[in-house]
């Protein structure tokens, strides 16, 4: 009280002791609010800010923004307000709300016995922008203006930060009436408070290098939590025993920020782009508005004759197999692989001109084919692609109609014709060999002739005849019937031959 009193005296000369500087009371902060551990909340929604925590906080051992007031031992009352966070400081019209003490936006408590105040329950309540206007006029109406600098800005909302505000305490001390506090303090601030929402801690999430060239200019992307495209940068800093050996900031790219959540970069260029070992250096994000910094991610600055990301991703395609996968994928079109010569066996038929009956010499002359021979490999050139589709073929379908259909008149024809053939033929008179006309031969043991078997000709022949005929009319089945009888009278003529295989017709 006898500071006090000092203080207050008349500066007119009349003796009073004016006390130095350093023994006048004035306010200390002892705990800093947390700067970024409260989320603003509306008053529309209808819930609780929160608690205002300090910045030593932790789990175990909550601590709150506490002040204490130096030089002095008494009564004090202690008035809260917000502020804005830039000089001059101006009444901020958030509203701050409490358990303890708030009305009208501000809070109100008193100095303990120990000259300290701490407030536990304090929260900020944001307000629209459409309601600034009408906040800073209540609290003009209650005269609540710490450092005297009017409330001019309420015209400019716009100009106003509704994402920070400082705390502003006034310490009013009990004057000569007791219970009047009538001896205000200097006021004093903390420091800036931002919207966690608004105003996260800075996180890198992914980098798309790990490494770049140190003559600059690589272009990067970076992944982070959210942040103001206006108010971030992108560093590298070089370390080495705890000095900063080298740093520069990043070129961030025209609208290089992407909803807030991805930053557009290009490298900057080492001190000594001749250096010719790798650099370590350390890529962080900095936002400018606070100086708040975030963890530093591991980088590195190669030469520029050498890129260990170009290598690793041309290895890993040689391991990978990529050749090996782009030689299937051409052999299987049949692209660029050249033609290769395959040997295909090829069936041919050779025909033998059989001599008409004497008796009917008007007869056409028929030539009836032989037994199916099997001419020498034909090379033939085929491509893959034709070999598969040779290989894939399987004939007609059994019940698909005959491209040829012969008319009756064309099967009569042909019946005529294997009525005409004459089953005794000497083969003395033929002059052909066996091996000419490809037949099946057997020697007979009484005189050591050789007689053809025809029976292999005429199978074949009506096979042929079979396959052509696809009319159930009555003359193509006498005729099928004729060619069956000749057949086994040939047969019982030979005797001792080798029986022919019958198939079924």
């Amino acid at each position: 009280a006898e500071v006090i009193e000092r203080h207050m005296a008349t500066a007119d000369g009349s003796g009073t002791y004016m006390a130095p500087v350093q023994e006048r009371p004035y306010v200390m902060i002892t705990e800093q609010p947390a700067s970024r551990a409260l989320r603003f909340r509306y008053q529309c929604e209808g819930r609780y800010p929160g608690t205002l925590v300090g910045v030593s906080s932790t789990a175990e051992n909550k601590t709150y923004p506490t002040i204490k007031v130096m030089n002095y031992v008494g009564k004090g009352a202690v008035v809260v307000s917000c502020v804005t966070k830039d000089q001059p400081y101006r009444v901020h019209p958030h509203n701050l709300v409490g358990k303890e003490g708030c009305k009208k936006g501000i809070c109100t408590q008193y100095l303990r016995p120990d000259m300290t105040c701490s407030f536990t329950s304090l929260g900020i309540q944001c307000v629209k922008r459409r309601d600034v206007e009408q906040n800073l006029l209540d609290r003009e109406n209650i005269r609540v203006d710490p450092f005297q600098n009017g409330f001019d800005h309420k015209d400019q909302a716009g100009s106003i930060d509704l994402n920070a505000v400082r705390l502003c305490f006034q310490v009013f001390l009990e004057g000569p009436t007791p219970g009047k506090y009538t001896v205000p303090l200097a006021p004093v601030v903390t420091e800036v408070i931002y919207d966690r929402k608004a105003m996260s801690d800075l996180t890198i999430t992914k980098l798309s290098h790990t490494c770049a060239p140190v003559s600059g200019g690589q272009e990067m992307i970076l992944l982070c939590d959210k942040v103001a495209k206006d108010d971030v940068e992108v560093w590298f800093e070089e370390d080495c025993e705890g000095q900063t050996q080298w740093k520069d900031r990043a070129e961030i790219l025209p609208n290089g920020v992407h909803k807030q959540v991805a930053i557009c970069f290009r490298t900057p260029r080492y001190k000594d782009p001749s250096v010719e070992h790798p650099i370590d250096v350390h890529l962080l994000l900095r936002r400018p508005s606070d100086g708040a910094l975030s963890e530093p991610r591991a980088f590195t600055l190669h030469p520029k004759d050498r890129d260990p990301e170009a290598i690793d991703r041309k290895k890993r395609k040689i391991s990978e197999g990529y050749l090996d996968r782009y030689l299937q994928e051409n052999l299987a079109l049949g692209g660029p692989v050249a033609p290769a010569a395959i040997a295909v066996p090829r069936t041919m038929r050779q025909a033998v001109r059989m001599q008409p009956r004497a008796e009917s010499a008007q007869a056409p002359i028929l030539e009836a084919p032989s037994a199916m021979q099997q001419s020498p490999l034909v090379a033939q050139t085929l491509t893959p692609l034709q070999a598969v589709q040779q290989s894939q073929f399987r004939g007609l379908p059994t019940n698909m109609a005959s491209p040829f259909e012969p008319d009756a008149a064309e099967v009569v024809e042909t019946a005529e014709k294997l009525d005409s053939l004459d089953l005794g033929i000497d083969p003395n008179d033929i002059g052909l060999t066996s091996g000419e006309l490809n037949m099946n031969m057997c020697d007979l043991s009484s005189n050591n002739l050789s007689l053809v078997n025809l029976s292999a000709s005429l199978f074949d022949s009506g096979n042929n005849l079979q396959e052509n005929m696809l009319d159930d009319g009555g003359a193509a089945n006498r005729s099928l019937r004729r060619l069956q009888n000749e057949i086994d009278a040939l047969n019982n003529l030979s005797g001792g031959l080798r029986p022919f295989k019958n198939e079924p017709s």
